[in-house]
């Protein structure tokens, strides 16, 4: 049963708008299986080192990797990050000025714009992730050992980026009829861009340069 209730959490958490959002308008774009893949790896490589803190706990992970860290990285590292969210709200705001958004993210999205937007997006949503919070206080009795709980983080963590992995395997198989089929869920879903994601990618920077500045002052 509670195998069912981690699995159950990570599809409530993998119905995410924002991501599927955010892929809808990248597969929408040129080069689209590349920033889709890019996209979908940044996400992970994100969210799994996230789960293992949450299963490890936030005090004993920081109590662990601080001590190894100088001051002004520690501090000047979160610091970038919130600013990175803040900005690529800013961003959003000045150049998604319509839900056909695929033009403005095709000049603006290369690779590496990718990846940073994947992992700003997705550390920006940490905060909100309540599913994963729930699930964290499960895998311990899943499993006794390390290696047997970051394997269920890991198929959490699957199971999170499942919709957009089916969303690249739609695109791959229907080609441009996939297109058409995806370039109408980023009409549905586009207003989140506008109204939505930008704020909360406010709220998650906030936090981290609050975060940052406690760690420098």
């Amino acid at each position: 049963m509670l195998s069912l209730s981690l699995l159950g959490l990570a599809v409530v958490d993998a119905l995410n708008p924002f991501s599927i959002a955010a892929m809808a308008l990248l597969l929408a774009t040129d080069r689209p299986m590349a920033r889709g893949w890019v996209f979908v790896a940044g996400t992970f490589v994100v969210y799994l080192p996230f789960g293992i803190v949450l299963v490890e706990g936030w005090t004993a992970a920081l109590s662990a990797l601080l001590p190894l860290l100088p001051v002004w990285l520690k501090g000047g590292a979160v610091l970038v990050a919130g600013l990175a969210c803040i900005s690529l709200a800013i961003y959003l705001l000045r150049q998604v000025q319509s839900l056909d958004a695929g033009a403005s993210l095709s000049r603006a999205m290369t690779l590496p714009a990718t990846a940073a937007f994947a992992v700003a997006s997705t550390l920006s949503d940490a905060p909100t992730a309540v599913p994963f919070f729930a699930a964290s206080a499960i895998i311990p009795d899943l499993a006794s050992g390390r290696v047997g709980q970051y394997l269920w983080v890991a198929l959490y963590c699957l199971v999170y980026i499942a919709p957009l992995l089916l969303m690249l395997g739609i695109r791959a198989a229907m080609g441009a009829h996939g297109e058409v089929v995806l370039e109408r869920v980023q009409r549905g879903v586009g207003w989140s861009f506008r109204y939505i994601l930008p704020p909360i990618l406010v709220l998650g920077g906030g936090w981290l340069c609050w975060l940052g500045l406690t760690f420098l002052l």
